[in-house]
């Protein structure tokens, strides 16, 4: 990841997209725990799993573990100091646009996190306030000089009507055009 992207850096916009359930969230996980390991102060918001739950595959991610072991696990006697760093905040309780702005400018992250863009709430149909969404997350990122890292789904029936390796994010193609660092995930073919 390092060698192809120069790591995460401020002012940018790095976004992931895949289908969906290829791991993207999961990805993140990987990517929040090594922004901590580097004392990163870290928001992200989660707008499609609850905060527990959150922490629980921060944790799998973490130690190594399948998340089935640490459900069994006592939530409220771990230190989630220790844990993570206090620079980690999840929030699951905002998904206006404006709302997740007016928050990160008001917590000043190195790094903003957003699982996944296309659950954000916003006006218009669904290709104005996407392609909207894009241009006020680039510009917020270089106007507060914060890293932002989010996600995007790729529409599943493009994929099945198109024959090429370009995929665009659901919805805008401005959601590729605004980010600074565009990835592909696709899910590997493993011979059983």
């Amino acid at each position: 990841f390092d060698r192809y992207t120069e790591w995460i850096q401020k002012w940018t916009l790095m976004r992931l997209n895949a289908y969906s359930n290829v791991g993207k969230s999961k990805f993140s996980y990987q990517i929040v725990n090594k922004l901590l390991e580097q004392d990163a102060h870290v928001v992200y918001f989660s707008l499609e799993v609850q905060k527990l739950q959150m922490i629980y595959n921060l944790m799998a991610n973490k130690f190594w573990k399948k998340i089935q072991e640490l459900y069994s696990l006592d939530i409220d006697t771990l230190d989630m100091g220790q844990l993570f760093s206090k620079k980690l905040e999840i929030v699951t309780d905002k998904y206006e646009l404006d709302e997740i702005i007016w928050y990160a400018s008001m917590r000043k992250p190195d790094v903003v996190v957003i699982d996944f863009v296309q659950n954000i709430r916003w006006k218009w149909d669904e290709y104005e306030r996407m392609t909207d969404i894009a241009i006020r997350l680039q510009q917020f990122a270089i106007k507060n000089n914060i890293a932002i890292f989010d996600m995007s789904q790729v529409s599943n029936e493009w994929a099945k009507s198109m024959n090429t390796d370009i995929i665009p994010s659901k919805w805008s193609g401005a959601l590729v055009a605004s980010a600074d660092v565009a990835l592909m995930m696709n899910r590997s073919k493993v011979d059983e």
